[in-house]
């Protein structure tokens, strides 16, 4: 098991950056961070409670395909609520820092330290304990927003909304 105060976790992907939150509530982004989100993001509270980073043209595609929902079923707008209904658009300074609002830090159990990893489609953005108890636990790790996510999504499916 790795230590959150391990040397090794930085090799586990060329893609992780740990990273401090300043005094102003900025995060600097590292250039290999900054070009999967380019200077401006929109950042996500996720589902399992860290905030993810979209590239602008990403975000767009996802709110493309949310389109997809039906807008009147009661499902299909919770699902989009508790999934991507948390976000805001994040601008970097030249220096690469953006500010990571406080209601958003607070959310994702944010203190000082964060770990920056990239995803797929998005760069994450976690506490540290938080994360590592999410790879110690990840069936049990924020299971009732994952599970009230689920249902929504289920729901929809049921209904004919998506």
């Amino acid at each position: 098991m790795i230590d959150e105060n391990s040397e090794d976790l930085e090799s586990l992907d060329s893609g992780f950056q740990r990273s401090t939150i300043d005094d102003k509530g900025r995060l600097l982004f590292g250039k290999q961070i900054r070009a999967s989100t380019g200077n401006s993001f929109v950042l996500n509270y996720g589902e399992v409670g860290q905030l993810e980073a979209y590239a602008i043209e990403e975000w767009r595609s996802l709110k493309k395909s949310l389109g997809e929902f039906d807008r009147f079923g009661s499902s299909g707008k919770m699902y989009q609520r508790l999934r991507y209904g948390r976000h805001v658009v994040v601008k970097l300074d030249p220096q690469g820092r953006g500010v990571i609002p406080s209601d958003f830090r607070e959310l994702a159990k944010i203190k000082k330290e964060v770990f920056i990893l990239t995803a797929l489609n998005c760069v994450e953005i976690w506490a540290p304990a938080e994360y590592l108890e999410a790879e110690r636990d990840p069936e049990n790790y924020m299971k009732g927003r994952r599970d009230s996510i689920d249902l929504a999504l289920a729901a929809t499916r049921r209904t004919g909304e998506l």
